[in-house]
């Protein structure tokens, strides 16, 4: 049993049982007393670091490294001698001090490297302050003491975030949220732990949540309805789970006012010194939109990649100027984060490149129909088949600095390939609902979408136009389930007169069910569709072309009872990145790409092409 004569090793023990503290000779610094006319210039901490390194010298540190680590000339310290003992006699291992928690002490002490490991239940009559419990380890500590003393910080910080949520319901006494932020960020950035190892891995649910709230139109509303998703969310960050995202000093208040502690808006604006709960709510917002784009939602983005053997002739595939044997569009990236891009072996988070081309393998083949005239299914020049087991592992990492993430690309296989990866941005989206006929959902309205070409000079070849098809209970927010999705042509290839297109439906690339692409290859869309650029009309709108469909056919054999919702949405393609590896013998070999993602980009790089 430890005496309370021991505070260290008492405190330590009490919230830590597998550590015996006090069977390890140890000092405890008491106090550090400085001329009130010479604080805050750096001698407490100068006196601090010569008694650390005085301490260590015991442990085989040559006189030398006192003045090498001091940035002030080592001043002998007659009062502990060489080999100074603690009260058992033996040569020194750790290093306690406990304070009455302040900004300012904080600071002082983790600066010194030392780490939190015991928070008061209570605060201390006198003071009013919660007294905090930090420790370092010396030269002298052995193994076992050195692998315990840095873990503690972590384990208080995720401990201190449990007692935060406690005091909704009564709990002990915390410090306020700023003095508690910075707790945390202390806790898990003494050691460098951040982390990072154990990436946040939200449920699709609350991943569709998150987006909800990043992109609220009534933020206070909604912040009071995630309030869990915000404690989950709190946990995560201040753990280190959503490295390397850094949010400001605020912004980190605010997210553990709304998050571990439950505060509503109004509270939490008060909490943070904030004047009003919408000031508080939108920051909430804010901070919801970067989490959201650190594991893949919000981007606005949508990525292709296009992939041909090496010798291989280029085919255009039915993206203007985007060729290759193999195409596919990447899964959505909240599927990625947790990736490694040199392992090939886990399932989940690669996609398989699907044949050629337009990644409709299965079902109808696509047909150009010129109205009045006999359908001609436009058949791709014959090409050697190559195994279409390849595989493509992606990794997205946000940010790596204001609004930019990377997205990493590998495909796995011994032959050699090209490979282009193209970054398209979300320009414009429209739905609308198509009622169910019969044994098809059917819609004879004409049409008319308005496509800005926003390159220089206007290029179609820049748009890729996407449609998607769901059930009318699904939200689009669903990523993975919708019920079938294509892209339209080149737009160049209806822009000669109105053509009547058969397109078949795939599965979402992010689907996860094994029945999603055999029942997808069962189902297909016909429409008629023109392109004109510029539109017809007396002044027609400068850089925009007129995008007209109509005669809407969806057939499937599971057709929902209230037919479908369509959703049209233009991309653009602003980036792109190519790729070749020779071919080599090794099965883990394959060809690497990286692209650097401007959230904010929304037009084509100059000279990409």
């Amino acid at each position: 049993r430890v005496s309370r004569a021991h505070l260290t090793g008492f405190a330590i023990e009490q919230d830590f049982p597998e550590l015996l503290l006090s069977a390890s000779p140890g000092l405890r610094v008491a106090r550090i007393v400085c001329d009130p006319r010479l604080r805050g210039r750096g001698w407490g901490s100068e006196a601090m670091r010569q008694l650390i390194v005085w301490l260590e010298r015991s442990s085989g540190c040559a006189a030398a490294d006192v003045e090498a680590n001091s940035s002030q000339p080592s001043v002998p310290l007659p009062f502990l001698a060489l080999g100074s003992t603690a009260e058992d006699g033996g040569s020194p291992s750790w290093l306690g001090a406990s304070f009455g928690l302040t900004s300012q002490l904080l600071r002082f002490w983790s600066r010194l490297g030392f780490a939190p490991a015991v928070l008061s239940p209570m605060p201390n009559p006198q003071t009013g302050e919660l007294s905090v419990v930090m420790l370092r380890a010396l030269a002298n500590a052995g193994e076992a003491l050195n692998e315990l003393i840095p873990s503690l910080g972590p384990t208080f910080g995720l401990r201190f975030l449990r007692r935060l949520r406690s005091t909704v319901a009564g709990g002990h006494a915390v410090p306020p949220t700023p003095l508690a932020v910075e707790l945390l960020k202390v806790s898990f950035g003494v050691t460098g732990d951040t982390g990072a190892g154990l990436p946040w891995c939200p449920d699709e649910t609350d991943l569709s949540r998150l987006e909800r709230l990043a992109g609220s139109q009534d933020p206070v509303h909604d912040m009071a309805h995630a309030s869990d998703l915000l404690s989950v969310l709190s946990e995560a960050y201040f753990s280190g789970a959503l490295a390397p995202l850094r949010l400001s000093k605020p912004d980190a208040d605010l997210l553990l006012a709304a998050g571990c502690r439950s505060l509503s808006a109004s509270a939490a604006a008060a909490d943070v010194g904030l004047k009003s709960a919408n000031l508080a709510a939108l920051g909430v917002k804010r901070i919801a939109g970067e989490a959201a784009k650190h594991v893949g939602r919000c981007l606005g983005k949508e990525f292709l990649l296009t992939a041909r053997t090496l010798g291989e002739p280029a085919v255009e595939a039915d993206v203007g100027g985007r060729t290759g044997a193999l195409r596919a569009w990447l899964q959505p990236l909240h599927c990625r984060r947790a990736a490694d891009p040199a392992d090939p072996s886990a399932d989940e988070r690669l996609v398989e490149l699907a044949g050629a081309p337009g990644c409709r393998s299965g079902g109808p083949e696509e047909g150009l129909e010129a109205s009045g005239e006999p359908s001609v299914t436009e058949q791709p020049p014959a090409l050697p088949v190559p195994e279409l087991r390849e595989r493509v592992a992606a990794v997205w990492s946000y940010p790596l600095e204001a609004e930019v993430g990377e997205l990493s690309a590998r495909i796995h296989g011994s032959a050699g390939w090209h490979m282009e990866l193209h970054c398209f941005h979300r320009w414009h989206r429209q739905e609308w609902r198509l009622p169910r006929r019969g044994p098809s959902a059917a819609d004879d309205v004409c049409r008319e979408v308005f496509v800005s070409l926003v390159g220089s000079p206007p290029d179609p070849d820049d748009v890729e136009v996407m449609l998607s098809f769901w059930d009318p209970v699904v939200s689009n927010l669903a990523h993975d389930h919708c019920w079938g999705c294509t892209s339209l042509p080149p737009l160049k290839a209806i822009s000669a007169g109105r053509r009547l297109l058969r397109l078949p439906l795939r599965p979402p690339p992010g689907a996860s069910s094994p029945q999603a692409p055999a029942a997808a290859a069962a189902r297909w869309v016909e429409l008629s569709a023109i392109w004109a650029f510029p539109p017809p009309g007396p002044s027609p709108p400068r850089g925009r072309g007129l995008l007209t469909l109509a005669s809407f056919r969806v057939c499937g054999a599971d057709l929902p009872s209230s037919g479908l919702r369509c959703e049209l949405c233009v991309l653009h393609a602003v980036s792109s990145v190519t790729a070749e590896s020779a071919p080599r013998p090794s099965e883990g070999d394959g060809v690497d790409l990286k692209m650097r993602v401007r959230l904010k980009q929304n037009r084509p790089e100059q000279g990409r092409r």
